[in-house]
């Protein structure tokens, strides 16, 4: 009989998790609005239009694209703005991102998120990060670049 009670607490304290109750969607969506997910989303989706506008369009531009193939780039290109917007714009992530938080975070973790978050230190992680993101894609860039140098003449048959 000890050895069942032996084995029975072993068991009860290798599966807390089990236990443990499940992500509420209201704690999802308060923690999702406290670290600005909505904003990132959207920056993405302004990310990429800024891709486009600075990137695709001034192709479109040159002087040896006809009128008609310029009109049917810039249509193709608004379809894809506008699919980037259904298929990356908030709305359609809302969704996603709730189901992905309630498979990874316990409610308790999410508990545990959301208070940290509130505080001022959470607050102030939220307020920076944008700028660690952007310091990051700076050396992103620079690296990328770099190597890029590096790689082109290796790609045309040349050495440095």
């Amino acid at each position: 009989m000890k050895r069942w009670i032996a084995v029975l607490f072993a068991a009860m304290c290798t599966m807390p998790a089990a236990w443990a109750t499940p992500a509420q969607d209201a704690t999802i969506e308060k923690l999702l609005v406290l670290t600005e997910a909505q904003k990132s989303a959207d920056t993405a989706v302004a990310d990429a239009d800024a891709f486009i506008q600075s990137s695709v369009m001034p192709m479109t531009e040159q002087e040896n694209v006809s009128a008609e193939h310029r009109q049917a780039a810039k249509t193709c290109l608004d379809d894809y703005r506008k699919m980037i917007q259904e298929n990356l714009g908030w709305e359609s992530l809302k969704p996603e991102y709730i189901r992905i938080y309630r498979e990874t975070f316990t409610e308790e973790e999410l508990l545990d998120l959301t208070a940290f978050y509130e505080s001022s230190t959470g607050r102030m992680l939220i307020q920076k990060t944008p700028l660690l993101e952007d310091k990051m894609g700076t050396v992103m860039d620079q690296r990328m670049k770099a190597m890029m140098e590096r790689l082109q003449p290796a790609c045309m048959g040349t050495s440095r």
